[in-house]
Order: structure tokens, then C-alpha cells, then sequence
């Protein structure tokens, strides 16, 4: 069995080499590297996410969109003096908290900015205010009229109106989808809550620690974002969403909410966003099944329910990720060696079936740690020390002297009395 205890020593040799190429490519921050990670972190969570069985009673989403804009002289910013009425209406209809999911960084017309101070101030710290900070490369003029604007209604809490993207390393670069909540940086100009923190806030509710308090270093994430399916298992939407009608433009005086829509928003947190067709909408985990896109709304609404729950997502560390890459480095090299002098081709041809029997396990591996414990496992990480294994297995036997030989039916191998 000398052969055997060739081929392990050689396997593991090859899944160090491999866990240390792997894992050196992610840290490197190399593009182009990340698609496996992405696909099957958003077919993941197209599947698996969290669901509901009905309709969540805590929250809702007033969307306004074009059609909410009709006979309003522009789509953005929002026109001040309805965001002021809507205001008005749902905090006399009782609701817990309200958030307004929108940028206060430049003048309204006429006094609109002063007439939903007003309205704001009304709420005596039941309304959260978007805000955005140096983070999103403004003027130092639109934050300076966002201070301004901010310092009339000390009552309002802030939270910030950020999502993240990863900005090194292989899984989930950057391609304009949302997939994580903004980190905490720690820099004293940046509003380090959010906006679904500061609504808790304002409603007076302290929701449950999900790793967002923790200041995570420069070019890294924040936690991610643990979606739930938009539709609950009994059919209905399972984020309550209302929209504004066309209601005649700024002159019109009839009522924004009916009598009806204000009772189903009764006692609950509200985020209040823009739904304009062209702006406003981003890609998710769930636009790969259709292509469809969120609010900013519906986005907050997602990570305030997250944080209501306490549901996280979990990635593994830098450590147990090395250890998986040298592990199914190894184990892939012993798939390959063994497959080659079985079949005794070269590897390209030899390879193709072994590189999807080994592909398949590992997909379902990671579907099963994220169904059942949250746990994204590194899809990128895995496929490349499974390929690199499976290659460099093939390749030990084909192209190695001496290693093949070394399963020969020949004298030289038969041991001797």
C-alpha cells in the first residue's frame, strides 16, 4: 500500500497549495471571480428565504409613485407639501412610528420645507428622517441644507438611507444589487444608524442585536440583508403596501388615505418611499427569478422586519474557509487520481463528468447549510479548490513521472518475499 500512502500525501500537499491560491485570489480582490457566489446566493434565497404564513401585521409601505405625482410640477424630489399632508393623515391615524425613506438635501419649492417641519414636529419623535452623510460623495452645500433642515425638528430621529456592497474579495462583488445592510463604520461624521433602527426608535421599541453594532473594517459589508419572501404562504403580500392615488396635484384638498386604508395602518410602523418607475428601484436576491425590483420602502421594510426578528445570516471566517478549501482541495485531488487511472485518459476528457459529480454535492451542500442554519457557505471558494482538485488529480496521474507507474500491474510493484 505504498501507493496509497503516496497519493494521500500528495492530495493533501495539493489541497494546501490549492486552499493557499484560493484563498490569496479572494483576499487579492481580483474581478470577474464571483459569479458562482452570486448566482447561488441569490438562487438561494429565491428559494429558501424566509416566509411568512400570513401577512405581517407590524408593518407597512405608503408608496408614492408617478401616478401619486400627477399635476406635481416634478417626479424628485417629492413634493414637500405632500409628504407634510401624508404625515398629517397617518399620524392622525394613529399609527406607532413613521419612516420617510427620502433625501432632505435640497431646498422645496415655495415654504414646503417649513410646512413639514411643521407636520414632523407634530409627531412629537414618532417620525424617522432619512439622512445620508459624506458616504454618498454629495456637495458639502446639500448636506449643509440637510443640517440645516434637520436642526428645525430636533424630535425627528435619523437613520441613514444606506445599503452596502461588498468592494473586495471574491463573493458578491459589486453589480447593482442590494444584498447587504450598510456597515458601522465608527467615523463620527457618518450616521451610523439606520433608517429601520431609527424607526424602532421613534416607536419606541428596542429591537434585537443582529451584528450591526459591530464597526466593520474598510472595504468589508455589513451584515447581510436575511430576505423574506414577498408573498406569505397564504397568498397575501406579506408587507401591507399602499399606494397614493392620483389626488388632483398640490391643490387638491381630498383626503390622501381613505377612511379604510387608514384603519389597516392603525398601531403600525410605516415607511413612507418614492416608487418612481425610472429611479428609486433596485435589483435583489429576488430579481433573478424575474428580473422584478424594490422600493427604498420596501427595502427598509425588509431589514426593520430582520431586525424585529432577529434573523441573521452567517459566513463562514477567513479560517474555516481555508480549512474547506484544503479539505475539498484534497478530497477533489483523490476523486481526479483516482478517476484517471481508472479510466487512464487524459483529463480533459476523463474530467467532465467528474467536475459536474463533484460540482452537484457541493451545490447541495451549501442549499442545506443555508436552508436549515443560515449559513452562506463560500459557493466561489468551494467550486474553485473542487475544479482546481479534480484537475490537478488528473493531472498527478497523466502528466507526474513515476506516479502512474506506480498502479501497474508490473514485477516492480509486486512486493517481494
Amino acid at each position: 500500500m505504498v501507493w496509497w500512502g503516496k497519493t494521500v500525501a500528495l492530495a493533501l500537499l495539493a489541497g494546501m497549495l490549492i486552499a493557499a491560491a484560493v484563498v490569496g485570489w479572494r483576499l487579492s480582490g481580483l474581478p470577474y471571480l464571483d459569479t458562482p457566489d452570486k448566482f447561488f446566493y441569490d438562487l438561494r434565497y429565491l428559494i429558501f428565504a424566509h416566509k411568512g404564513a400570513s401577512a405581517r401585521k407590524e408593518f407597512a409601505i405608503v408608496s408614492i409613485s408617478d401616478r401619486s405625482l400627477d399635476g406635481y410640477p416634478s417626479l424628485k424630489p417629492v413634493d414637500r407639501r405632500l409628504l407634510a399632508r401624508l404625515v398629517d393623515e397617518l399620524l392622525a391615524s394613529d399609527v406607532r412610528a413613521i419612516g420617510l425613506a427620502f433625501q432632505f438635501d435640497r431646498r422645496g419649492a415655495d415654504a414646503a420645507d417649513q410646512t413639514l417641519q411643521t407636520a414632523i414636529a407634530a409627531g412629537g419623535g414618532k417620525v424617522a428622517v432619512g439622512v445620508i452623510d459624506k458616504r454618498s460623495g454629495e456637495s458639502g452645500d446639500r448636506l449643509a441644507f440637510q443640517n440645516e433642515f434637520l436642526a428645525a425638528i430636533p424630535e425627528a430621529k435619523r437613520g441613514h438611507l444606506y445599503f452596502d456592497g461588498q468592494r473586495r474579495g471574491l463573493g458578491q462583488q459589486p453589480d447593482l444589487a442590494v444584498r447587504f445592510i450598510a456597515r458601522r463604520s465608527g467615523v463620527a461624521d457618518e450616521q451610523p444608524e439606520s433608517l429601520a433602527e431609527a424607526v424602532f426608535e421613534a416607536a419606541g421599541e428596542t429591537v434585537e442585536d443582529i451584528g450591526q453594532t459591530r464597526v466593520v473594517p474598510e472595504g468589508n459589508p455589513g451584515p447581510h440583508i436575511a430576505w423574506t419572501q414577498p408573498i406569505a404562504d397564504n397568498g397575501a403580500r406579506t408587507f401591507t403596501l399602499i399606494e397614493i392615488p392620483s389626488h388632483g396635484g398640490p391643490q387638491s384638498t381630498e383626503p390622501l388615505l381613505s377612511e379604510e386604508q387608514r384603519e389597516v395602518l392603525r398601531g403600525r410602523i410605516v415607511i413612507v418611499g418614492a416608487d418612481i418607475e425610472s429611479n428609486d428601484r433596485h435589483l435583489t436576491p429576488f430579481s433573478v427569478g424575474g428580473g422584478e425590483r424594490m422600493s427604498n420602502a420596501e427595502i427598509h421594510t425588509q431589514i426593520a422586519a430582520q431586525l424585529k426578528d432577529g434573523r441573521r445570516v452567517t459566513t463562514l471566517s477567513l479560517q474555516y474557509e481555508t480549512v474547506l478549501a484544503f479539505a475539498i482541495g484534497a478530497l477533489a485531488f483523490l476523486i481526479g487520481y483516482a478517476r484517471a487511472v481508472r479510466r487512464d485518459r487524459p483529463y480533459v476528457v476523463a474530467g467532465n463528468m467528474d467536475y459536474f459529480k463533484v460540482g452537484i454535492p457541493l451545490a447541495l451542500f451549501g442549499a442545506a447549510a443555508f436552508a436549515f442554519s443560515s449559513t452562506i457557505l463560500p459557493s466561489d471558494t468551494m467550486l474553485y479548490s473542487a475544479l482546481g482538485g479534480v484537475m490537478a488529480g488528473h493531472f498527478g496521474h497523466n502528466n507526474l513521472s513515476g506516479f502512474s507507474a506506480i498502479f501497474a500491474d508490473t514485477p516492480e510493484n509486486t512486493a517481494s518475499p
